[in-house]
């Protein structure tokens, strides 16, 4: 696997599926050690009554230990991770508020324009992977993306049928994906956009990712695997200012050959995601109900089979 991003989402994933066991086992074999030892030393000294009394008594502390503990260090971890992105974005004059079950968003305004960010985690358990989507408002009328090249960034683009757009000027790892390849070449032609891409583009953790997309509404930078180096307030403006130049280049730049209105999913991914949280119950409604429907039915065949009916 000689892709480089594949190949650090590899080795990544794999510390993480190895580690996690580690670290979760642990503390579960010490307690055991431990209500056994106790019921053990109970056994000796007081016979096999007090032996059981302290072997569920332990079970029960390490019960209480285990959950309790659990909770205590995610509600502090997460508290944490709330006052860091607050003190960042906050003190940028946004308003912040909870998203999902441990992100926040914030929405407001910088140099004139509204803006609006999302950080949090998705991802599988072994790879949970931090998020931070920040959007700019601007009136585009057009779809561009801008990604670092490797084999998901060309399957995606095949999937799609799309083009990567050749003679952009930017580094060769980079690809740029549009409809309308002139209007995409005049965008980047604008004054400042080119360097802007090259700085927003540019990388500060090792297993980071970085998209920019030009919506017909808005544009957005999505950072994958960012590090505690892009929580900075300074670090995070400069951010802000660059895309300002992007979208300061829309306002006096080319206009696409065909404009193009933003979709309502494009609009709520923006300014307002609640919206998706009936389609997401939708779909693990289906899915819980799909699970008991098999399960219901493998139950009624063996009862069948059982009582001869088949």
């Amino acid at each position: 696997m000689s892709d480089p991003v594949i190949r650090r989402w590899r080795d990544r994933t794999v510390i993480r599926i190895l580690l996690i066991p580690v670290f979760a086992l642990l503390p579960i074999g010490i307690f055991l050690c431990l209500a056994l030892f106790g019921a053990t030393a109970g056994e000796l000294f007081g016979g096999r009554d007090t032996g059981t009394f302290f072997f569920v008594v332990g079970l029960m502390c390490f019960v209480v230990v285990a959950v309790g503990g659990g909770l205590g260090l995610g509600l502090f971890l997460r508290r944490k991770g709330h006052n860091a992105f607050n003190e960042v974005f906050e003190g940028l004059g946004l308003v912040g508020s909870g998203y999902l079950l441990s992100g926040r968003k914030y929405e407001g305004s910088h140099g004139g324009r509204q803006v609006n960010v999302y950080v949090y985690a998705s991802g599988s358990r072994y790879n949970r992977r931090p998020i931070m989507e920040l959007f700019v408002e601007a009136p585009v009328g057009g779809r561009m993306g801008i990604g670092t090249k490797n084999v998901l960034s060309n399957v995606a683009a095949g999937l799609l049928n799309k083009e990567g757009i050749g003679g952009t000027g930017l580094d060769d790892d980079v690809g740029v994906y549009a409809d309308d390849k002139n209007w995409a070449i005049g965008m980047l032609d604008a004054n400042g956009v080119r360097e802007a891409v090259r700085k927003l583009m540019e990388t500060v953790g090792k297993y980071e990712l970085r998209v920019i997309n030009y919506m017909p509404d808005s544009i957005r930078l999505q950072i994958t695997n960012y590090t505690a180096e892009v929580l900075d307030q300074n670090y995070v403006r400069s951010i802000f200012d660059e895309l300002l130049t992007l979208a300061g280049a829309v306002d006096d730049g080319p206009r696409p050959s065909e404009r193009v209105e933003p979709s309502q999913m494009e609009v709520n991914s923006r300014t307002n995601r609640a919206a998706f949280t009936p389609i997401a119950c939708g779909i693990v409604a289906l899915i819980v109900l799909g699970a008991g429907g098999a399960v219901a039915c493998a139950l009624v065949f063996v009862f069948m089979i059982e009582g001869g009916g088949l």
